[in-house]
């Protein structure tokens, strides 16, 4: 429909180019591919042969246009030809046929066109009042449109709809949302139903929006773009982004790509983002849009930790010098010079920024970074200049005034003023008790003296967390640190008291604190107590060791069953773990303490053949050992083979070759006695300068 519009209008087209045209449609018309729309094709050639002056040839092609579909285009082009053969009644017969308010652009086209242009009589006469009424939709001002609804003679659903439009464009939504509801009982036409949606949108009416437009289910571009928006505005972005990109060609499709990027945005899909913002700067070449779509594209870039960022940034500046976005872009090019440690690019924004918008909201971190840059530079006194310059100024927040009072002490601790940071620190917790940091650098103190083994200073540093802080997350910390102090002091009794207190205040340390008291009752040979904590540890790096801890406890108790439950859990799941092969040695173990020999081996076995090293080695000997309670003398070779797996360990060699030798004498090996006896004489005068 556009293009028969546009063709119409394009009255300078050289003929040349308009030959070359029809020629287009032509060629692909005679080789008949099956995709070809031949009505749109007799139309297009209809319309060329119109400004070639060729009218028979174009109302023979207006005519088979119509015989593939294209009725109403076909009525308005056989009026253009019939008008400009001279024939004014047949034209208006073909002009009157044209009924239905989507072919009002024709229409609108047709006034436009110049021989019917001047012919107001004739213009009047081919169109009705029904169908002239939706020429007030493309009126401009709202004067026009109301002398035009009061000059028609219109039913009431369309005079409704029109005074609702009239209303709408002077901005009374409230009362052209009422207007388009009569018209739209009367007809429930879909553009009325967008003009629905408009109003509820501006009235902001969301909700009743969405549930009108989903209730007549308005099929409409504008219906759908503004859907997309209530639903953006909802939060809903996935519903939001999915109908702004399935806009591809109507009027609002540019800002339905704005609208997408924005969706992608905010849904951290930075990459997706760029790719649609850059989109529509290349179909929006200029606007006031332009500047914002480059300002996220830059954001979505930073986002990434890309330095391209930087381009998009330089170019707002230049190409939008007076943007509002102009601060926000200076403090950004300055965060990212500094983060690159591009001081000097760093300070020439920030300086920009202070000097060319002295009240924005921006000016506070600008003198923050300044700060940290002259710090870095060791230029103490303009980095104190600057800090101190942010405490000047008003409605800052307690967080930004908190971090610039300690910052301004610990540039008075570089510059000579403390001896220690710990001395710094503590000037701090003198100076600002209310400060909400204070807590978390009394623990530091509380640490260092920790650390340094003065526990009575410690104590008297968590003590007053706890005693002054009650509210503070820093407490539950504080708790869990004293508990350890007592314990390194010896005062266990204290230690369990505030470590059992911690465990339920500290959920994110429950597992360390569990730790803790286990190893705490472990030593206290409180064995029941210390199992119910180590069962409570289930962390990768943690449980393995509980795990044989529990299993040496039920081992000492006698209690080999029980045991071998844990041990067998560190086999089948944490073959990495350093007990590992431990989990082997005291598996066996329990084995043989009942008597079960055979399954010892089985279980030595096991072990021998997924361990090496030391190991691997221990469980060779058990097994050797095995073998010669059993009176096998398989246990000698076992004995041997154990002490050739020492290697330089010349002395753990001889002592199990000892070993070995109390089995051969146990089983009246004589020759293996005397060749036992032979390597360990080798042995023990062995030379290393052999």
């Amino acid at each position: 429909m556009i293009g028969i519009i546009f063709l119409l209008l394009f009255q300078n087209h050289p003929q040349t180019e308009l030959n070359k045209l029809r020629d287009s449609y032509l060629i692909p018309l005679r080789l008949e591919p099956f995709y070809l729309d031949k009505g749109e094709t007799y139309l297009n050639l209809s319309i060329i042969n119109i400004r070639l002056n060729n009218l028979e040839e174009a109302l023979r092609e207006a005519n088979l246009a119509e015989n593939y579909g294209r009725i109403d285009e076909s009525r308005y082009l056989k009026g253009v030809i019939y008008y400009l053969l001279g024939d004014k009644e047949t034209a208006i017969l073909h002009f009157k046929k044209i009924n239905k308010w989507k072919y009002t652009y024709f229409l609108q086209q047709m006034i436009e066109f110049s021989p019917l242009k001047k012919d107001t009589l004739l213009t009047i006469k081919i169109i009705p009042d029904s169908l002239r009424f939706y020429l007030v939709f493309y009126e401009s001002d709202t004067i026009s449109i109301k002398n035009l609804i009061r000059s028609l003679e219109l039913p009431f659903w369309q005079r409704h709809l029109g005074e609702g439009y009239l209303a709408y464009k002077s901005g009374k939504y409230k009362e052209a949302l009422n207007l388009f509801l009569e018209s739209y009982k009367e007809k429930p036409y879909d553009y009325t139903g967008v003009c629905i949606i408009a109003s509820e949108y501006w009235l902001g009416k969301v909700d009743s929006l969405l549930s009108f437009q989903k209730n007549y289910s308005i099929i409409s571009p504008l219906a759908i773009y503004l859907k997309a928006e209530v639903l953006y505005e909802k939060d809903s972005l996935d519903l939001a982004m999915d109908l702004f990109l399935s806009d591809t060609n109507s009027p609002y499709r540019i800002h339905s790509l704005y609208g997408a990027a924005w969706c992608k945005y905010r849904l951290e899909k930075y990459r997706e983002s760029v790719d649609l913002f850059q989109k529509f700067l290349d179909i929006y070449k200029e606007g006031e849009l332009r500047q914002f779509a480059l300002y996220r594209i830059a954001r979505s870039l930073l986002k990434q930790g890309k330095t391209e960022s930087i381009d998009y940034f330089e170019k707002i500046v230049k190409e939008y010098p007076d943007s509002p976005l102009i601060d926000d872009t200076y403090l950004l090019l300055g965060k990212i010079h500094l983060l690159l440690n591009h001081l000097d690019e760093a300070t020439t924004w920030f300086m920009l920024l202070v000097s060319e918008y002295p009240n924005s909201r921006w000016i506070s971190y600008s003198y923050e970074y300044l700060a940290t840059i002259y710090t870095q530079k060791n230029e103490f006194r303009v980095a104190l200049h600057y800090y101190s310059s942010i405490l000047e100024l008003e409605d800052i927040s307690e967080g930004l005034i908190d971090e610039v009072r300690y910052r301004i002490e610990e540039i008075k601790w570089k510059m000579g003023k403390y001896p220690t940071r710990l001395n710094m620190l503590k000037e701090f917790i003198r100076l600002y008790p209310e400060s909400p940091r204070t807590p978390s650098l009394l623990l530091r103190v509380g640490d260092y003296y920790k650390a340094a083994a003065r526990y009575e200073r410690a104590v008297y540093y968590f003590r007053k967390v706890i005693n002054d802080y009650p509210g503070y997350e820093e407490v539950d910390e504080a708790i869990f640190s004293l508990g350890k102090v007592y314990l390194a002091m010896g005062q266990t009794e204290k230690s369990i008291k505030l470590l059992e207190e911690a465990l339920h205040r500290k959920d994110e340390k429950r597992e360390e604190i569990h730790f803790e008291l286990a190893e705490i009752y472990y030593n206290m040979e409180e064995l029941e107590n210390a199992i119910a904590h180590y069962r409570e540890i289930s962390s990768f790096s943690l449980q393995p060791y509980a795990l044989y801890q529990i299993g040496s406890i039920y081992f000492e108790l006698g209690l080999f069953r029980e045991a071998r439950i844990p041990l067998a859990q560190i086999i089948d799941k944490f073959p990495d773990s350093k007990y590992f092969g431990s989990a082997y040695l005291l598996l066996s173990r329990t084995y043989l303490r009942e008597g079960s020999l055979e399954e010892a081996i089985s279980i030595v076995d096991q072990g021998i053949n997924k361990l090496s090293g030391k190991k691997k080695t221990e469980l060779l000997i058990i097994k050797a050992r095995i073998y010669c309670q059993m009176h096998k003398e398989e246990g000698m070779e076992v004995y041997l083979k154990s002490a050739e797996m020492m290697g330089e360990d010349i002395n753990g060699a001889i002592k199990i070759l000892e070993d070995g030798l109390k089995c051969a004498k146990h089983l009246n090996a004589t020759e293996k006695i005397e060749y036992f006896q032979n390597l360990i004489e080798v042995l023990e005068t062995h030379d290393e300068s052999d």
